[in-house]
Parts: C-alpha cells; structure tokens; sequence
C-alpha cells in the first residue's frame, strides 16, 4: 500500500470530520468539540489560515491520494499536545497510528519540546494502554460532571438583584453561528467565569459555579445542561459524573 505522510490541505475540514465521526463511537464525540454539527467550519479555519493558526498542526496519512488518518497537533509553548488522532477503521491494525505517533516524536524534537500531552478517555482502556506502550504516562485526571439548571425565581417588586455583566457576548455569538461552539465570560459580583457552549445542548465550565451562577446561565439559555469539568474527586453530589478523561504525557530528552 502507497501510504504516504501530509500535511493535511485546506478546505479538508469536511474529511476530518468523516475520519473522526467514523473512528469513534458517538458516546466518545459527546462533550467535545465535535458535539457541534459545524466543527468542520473550524477546522477549515485552521487549515486555511496556517500563518495565523501557527500553534495548530494537522498532519495527514494518505493512501493514493486519499486521507484515511489524521492527527491534530497544537503547540503550547514548551510543550506538543495531541488534540486529536483518528484513523479510518478499514485501515486500523496497519501501522497507521504507530507512524503518526513517530511524526509526533519528530515534531516534538524538531521544537525540542519539554513534554508530549494527549487526553484519553478513561473507558477507552485499549488506547491508553497502547499510549503506555510508547511511553506515555499517566499524569493526572479530569472528571466530567453533567447537571440541570433550575431558573431562579423572579424577584418581587422593589428586589435587587446582584449586577451581572456578560464579557465578549457579541464575539461569542458570532462563534456560535459560525462554528456551534464559543466562549464567553460572565462577571457576577466577585465571580468571574469562563463559559463555554458546545452544539445546542450543554455550557461548559471549570470548577463548580455558584447557584447564583446556574441560576443565571438557565435564564440566559434554558435549553442547555451544565458540563462541569472537574479535578480531584469526580463529583460533590450535584449532577452525573459522565465521563473521565486521563491526561497522558511522554518526557523529552532534553
């Protein structure tokens, strides 16, 4: 077989997006980025723009011209994360992914990189496994916890209420359109928040959030569920742990 390592080209945003949705089942693309039904837009405006998006890197295997696997690459300083690697399921048990994880080493020392990160679920033993078979260890855990929003009451006549301020609303807005997913901050008294939102369904948020803060992102979009992401133990009793993802990491020679 004629397999060949790319770069991967513009415009290939749609094909990534096949690859990926192909190589996982659907329990694993919920909570991501691909939970949005747009993620191929923004993949093309990485792909397109690579003198502006110089901390993303996609690297491609192809077999006679055609993509059958890819790696996302994003740069973070001294350190090479694995956003994403997926291979067509036809052409797994071939070598593939062993030839993108020796791309990734000869990018990593290309940089001289400190360390190679890369997020694996946790229910996904087979590929952790296969990470620990090339050197990647195991560094810490991320709980993912999944809870309802209640709106909060309305005040009676002649209530104040705290002062809310919504940061970057109209950039994140744009986002949303665009690629299904954004970002925004909310200031509320002395909490200030990053808040993300993914497809139709979920605002995602680090750390637990007050219910002053709940309270607000339900008036904001009541349709949406609250997607926790927490360190230490996997959830405090509010809400449903719904996934555990493990960060892996390979130390560089320096």
């Amino acid at each position: 077989m004629n397999y060949e390592v790319i770069r991967v080209p513009p415009g290939s945003g749609p094909t990534i997006e096949r690859i990926h949705r192909a190589a996982f089942p659907s329990r694993a693309i919920e909570f991501t980025l691909f939970e949005s039904p747009r993620v191929w837009a923004y993949l093309n405006s990485l792909l397109d723009h690579p003198r502006l998006q110089r901390v993303h890197t996609f690297v491609g295997v192809s077999d006679g011209g055609q993509l059958i696997a890819y790696a996302h690459l994003r740069w973070m300083d001294d350190v090479l994360h694995l956003n994403n690697v997926a291979v067509v399921p036809e052409y797994r048990g071939r070598g593939i992914g062993t030839r993108l994880m020796s791309v990734l080493r000869e990018e990593g020392a290309r940089r001289q990189v400190r360390r190679i990160t890369l997020d694996v679920d946790a229910e996904n033993v087979q590929a952790a496994s296969w990470y620990a078979r090339h050197g990647f260890e195991e560094a810490s855990r991320t709980h993912l916890v999944l809870r309802a929003l209640e709106r909060r009451r309305r005040p009676s006549s002649g209530t104040r209420t705290d002062e809310t301020e919504i940061l970057g609303w109209p950039a994140a807005e744009a986002w949303q359109a665009q690629f299904g997913f954004s970002s925004f901050e909310v200031r509320m008294g002395k909490e200030l928040r990053a808040i993300g939102r993914l497809g139709e369904r979920f605002f995602r948020v680090d750390g637990d959030t007050s219910p002053a803060m709940d309270a607000f992102l339900a008036d904001l979009d009541p349709r949406r569920k609250l997607l926790v992401r927490r360190g230490g133990g996997p959830a405090d009793g509010r809400g449903k742990l719904v996934r555990t993802v493990i960060r892996m990491q390979l130390e560089c020679a320096s």
